[in-house]
C-alpha cells in the first residue's frame, strides 16, 4: 500500500504481511483479493482511500459500518446461539472495539507477547495523542523485512 497512514507522516509505502490462512480457516489471501479487485476492477478506483463512504470519495470511518456490525452479530447470534455466552449484551459489541480486543485474546498464549506487542504498538501510537510516541527501542530500530515471518506467525493465530 502506498499513502498516507494514521500516526506517520507524508506519504509511504506499506507492507502488512499476513498469512494465507488462519488458524481459524480464514482465507485472508482471498478476501483481500476479492477486495483490491473490486475496487481497481469492477469500481475503477486506482487511487483514494480503500473504503470510502457513499459518494465515492470521502474517507470512510469504522463507526459508518457499526450498524452493519451490529446487524450481523444478531443474524449470527440467532444462528449460532452456541458461539455466545449466555447472559452475552450485544451493546458491548463494536467494530472498534471487537477487532482489537479479539486480535490479542485469539493470539494470547499462540504467539510470544513481544510479536504481539510489536504488530499492536498502535497502541502506544495512538496513546500519543499527537507527540512522538514512546516507543521502545526494539520497536524504534526493527527493520520490518526482518520480522516478516514473526507478522506471519501472528496472523496465522487469529
Amino acid at each position: 500500500l502506498y499513502g498516507r497512514f494514521k500516526g506517520e507522516t507524508g506519504f509511504r509505502w506499506h507492507c502488512l504481511p499476513i498469512s494465507d490462512l488462519s488458524a481459524s480457516q480464514i482465507p485472508f489471501r482471498k478476501w483481500i483479493a476479492s477486495l483490491l479487485h473490486r475496487r481497481s476492477v469492477v469500481q475503477g478506483r486506482q487511487e483514494g482511500w480503500l473504503f470510502v463512504k457513499k459518494d465515492g470519495k470521502t474517507r470512510a470511518q469504522i463507526r459508518d459500518y457499526d450498524g452493519d456490525f451490529a446487524h450481523y452479530m444478531e443474524v449470527l447470534r440467532e444462528n449460532r446461539p452456541e458461539l455466545f455466552s449466555v447472559g452475552t449484551l450485544m451493546e458491548h459489541f463494536s467494530l472498534r472495539r471487537s477487532m482489537r480486543r479479539g486480535a490479542v485474546l485469539m493470539t494470547t498464549g499462540k504467539v510470544a507477547s513481544t510479536i504481539v506487542n510489536m504488530i499492536n504498538r498502535w497502541r502506544t501510537k495512538e496513546g500519543a495523542k499527537g507527540s512522538a510516541p514512546g516507543l521502545s527501542m526494539e520497536q524504534t530500530y526493527t527493520n520490518m523485512r526482518d520480522v516478516i515471518h514473526l507478522m506471519i506467525q501472528y496472523s496465522k493465530a487469529l
